[in-house]
């Protein structure tokens, strides 16, 4: 029984691939590798381009096309126009400016100013809402994932900013440059990779700068009530030393699941809601259905940011389908915007489901994990 026990788990046995961190360091090195070969050729090129617009051509050169150019028009131009006495120069030759480097900082500033332009204009407005309607739904049903692919992305976004900051400051290209775009996708490439096949202790990194955050937070509240705290550097460390190793022991320890759950449930239900009131104030006012339903409604658009504000806070712009109308009723001197009532009750019902979803999920994950460990002793107790 032995012989055939362990017979079976030869023969069972997987075939030996190439490990993850094998495959990390090779997909680094490639990718160093093409930056390297990119810069190479981008440095030759800009020194061609330099000799070209300098007229520069040296001895064994020939001339370009646009050397030949310029000097038949300098030609054309003594026969026409004589050169003042005075001077007695060759053709003025402008270089431009090299980009200034830009900052990791400048970076992610450029780049949040896109988002948020894209997100303000008033075209296209489909597409955010639907991206919207889309990540919500997934983050009802699969907070862990998303948080996953969050960090994953977070490292790709890091990895790139920093690629894109040094290149810009070595070799004085601007971010918008092909070179460095290419330099900073390969690198945030490589980094979100690494980051996918080491995600367990990316979490716990995360665990540490959530304990160190909750820590700073506390520390203000305390140096509020007593000054003399942020002087006592011993205490400030071993202030800062138990909340970073609290939170690398809980999420260590998967003490943050249902937290990431209630968090992901809780964002899903209001990207899905804003979403819907988006479209469905949008229909309203392109097919003109409340004409007929609700005669006395006053649709008013709006970009999808500004259902997502008008929906958590009291001070966003009136948006909907029931915006100024008298439908919005008025209670002890305050007026209650029904189509907020509407957007948060639908965001709260969504939210208990896609906690209640997500929670399921986990306990099943749970039973799971102790059947394949069970499966598991059994089987080298058999061997």
């Amino acid at each position: 029984i032995t012989v055939r026990s362990n017979t079976r788990l030869r023969r069972s046995a997987p075939l030996h691939f190439p490990t993850m961190a094998q495959m990390s360091r090779a997909a680094a090195m490639l990718g160093f590798v093409l930056a390297l070969a990119t810069g190479a050729a981008a440095e030759s090129a800009g020194a061609v381009v330099a000799a070209m617009r300098g007229g520069v051509v040296g001895k064994g050169q020939v001339p370009s096309a646009t050397v030949l150019a310029d000097d038949d028009k300098h030609n054309d131009d003594k026969e026409t126009t004589a050169p003042p006495p005075e001077e007695d120069e060759g053709p003025a030759t402008t270089t431009p400016p090299s980009p200034e480097p830009e900052s990791a900082q400048s970076i992610l500033h450029h780049i949040a100013k896109e988002v948020k332009t894209q997100l303000d204009s008033n075209e296209h407005q489909w597409i955010p809402a639907g991206l919207a309607f889309v990540i919500g739904v997934v983050m009802l049903i699969e907070g862990d994932e998303v948080f996953r692919w969050l960090l994953v992305g977070a490292a790709f976004l890091l990895c790139c900013v920093l690629a894109e900051s040094e290149i810009s400051t070595v070799w004085q290209v601007g971010r918008h440059d092909a070179i460095t775009r290419i330099v900073g996708i390969e690198a945030g490439l490589v980094g979100g990779y690494i980051a996918l096949q080491g995600i367990d202790g990316v979490v716990v990194a995360v665990g540490a700068v959530f304990g160190a955050a909750l820590g700073m937070g506390l520390q203000q509240q305390l140096s509020a009530l007593n000054p003399d705290f942020k002087d006592n550097k011993g205490l400030v460390v071993a202030f800062y030393s138990l909340f970073i190793i609290a939170g690398t022991y809980l999420f260590k320890r998967k003490k943050h699941v249902r937290i990431i759950a209630a968090a992901s449930a809780l964002g899903g239900s209001l990207l899905v809601s804003s979403a819907i009131s988006w479209a469905v104030t949008a229909s309203a006012l392109k097919f003109q259905w409340t004409a007929s339903a609700l005669p006395d409604a006053t649709p008013k658009a709006g970009t999808w940011l500004d259902f997502v504000v008008f929906l958590v806070s009291r001070d966003g712009h009136d948006v909907g389908i029931f915006a100024g109308s008298k439908y919005n009723p008025s209670i002890m001197d305050h007026t209650w915007r029904t189509d907020r009532i509407v957007g948060v009750a639908f965001a709260v019902i969504l939210f208990i489901v896609g906690f209640k979803v997500q929670i399921n999920k986990l306990k099943s994950k749970v039973v799971e994990a102790r059947e394949q460990d069970s499966l598991t002793e059994a089987l080298l107790a058999s061997a």
